[in-house]
Parts: C-alpha cells; structure tokens; sequence
C-alpha cells in the first residue's frame, strides 16, 4: 500500500500564511509595547548615569586637554625644532642621528616655561576700574541731585515789598509801654 500525498493548494497555503502573519504582527507589536514600557526606566536610569560618568570625566578631560595644549605640544615643537637643527650639522651620518636623538631628548623632557597668572596685579586692575566706576557714579548721583529744594518757602519774596505789614489793631498797652521804654533808655542831659 503506498501512501498518497495529500494534495497542496496553493490559495489555500497563501491564505492561511497571510491570517498566521496578521497574528503574528499584532502579537509582535503588543509585545513590543510592553518591552518599552518595561525597558523604559532601564533605559532612564541608563541615561542619567551616562550623564553623571560625563560629568565626573569632565574635569579629568579638560585638565588632559590643557596639558596637552600647554606642556606636551611646546614641548614636541621644540624637539622638532633642534632635531631639524641638529640634522643640518656637518657631521657623519651616526654623529647626526646621535645629536638628533640627544637634542629630541633634551627637549622632550624639559618643562616648558610656565607663564605667571600675575593674581595681585588682576587684584589691584579690578580694584582700581570698580573703584573708578564707584567714584563716577556717586559724582553722577550727587550731579543729578536738585540744588534747591523745589518745595522750600520762599523767604525771600516778602522781603522785596517795600511796605512792612503791620498789624492794623495794635493794643494800646504795648505801644504806651514801647513809649515808655523809650523814655527810659533815653540819656539824660
């Protein structure tokens, strides 16, 4: 008895390979919703710590950086400079490459000359310019200041009438008594 190979059809095949690929996307993009929302603090704590390693390098990477700028390229342009000068001698060619080696040498581990920050002297520039803006506005303050008191009285302006006001009842009492001082200061003859 021989086996008979079920017939395949093709239709049929497509069909049901297209619903098993439709399950398997919405499957695939459920899952994959739920690994974000899962690997999401992963990947903020990931993320902060990345930023705190940048930081805590930070210092390190500037101070490379400056030593590198100040001290190792001086230090490296000088060596070329006196090996070039060392190569141009009249000398054998071992002679040369020994003063080469020894001039590169030289150079290489002397220290560059460090420039002074000159702190006292920045002190005493800043000093001097906040100082000499200080003095400059107080002299603009003082200069925007009112010489006169714009509400003051005006004292004066009674004293330009030629006529002194007098009281038009003067008590009778006072200028016999006025009479009568006048009477005894008087010098007798």
């Amino acid at each position: 008895m021989a086996k008979k190979t079920p017939s395949i059809d093709p239709e049929q095949l497509k069909a049901d390979a297209g619903k098993i690929g439709d399950t398997l996307v919405k499957g695939a993009q459920q899952y994959a919703g739920k690994a974000a929302e899962l690997a999401q603090p992963y990947l903020k704590n990931a993320a902060e710590q990345a930023q705190e390693l940048a930081e805590r390098a930070k210092p390190y990477l500037d101070d490379a950086k400056d030593r590198v700028k100040e001290d190792y390229l001086p230090r490296i342009n000088k060596a070329v400079a006196e090996a070039h000068g060392a190569a141009l001698t009249d000398a054998s060619l071992s002679e040369r490459a020994r003063l080469v080696r020894d001039a590169s040498v030289k150079a290489l581990t002397t220290p560059t000359h460090v420039k002074k920050s000159h702190r006292f002297l920045k002190f005493v520039g800043v000093s001097v310019l906040s100082a000499s803006a200080a003095g400059v506005g107080y002299l603009l303050w003082k200069r925007s200041k009112p010489i006169e008191d714009p509400w003051a009285e005006e004292y004066w302006a009674d004293l330009d009438s030629e006529e002194i006001a007098v009281d038009d009842v003067t008590p009778p009492e006072l200028v016999e008594g006025v009479e009568q001082i006048d009477e005894d200061a008087r010098p007798q003859d």
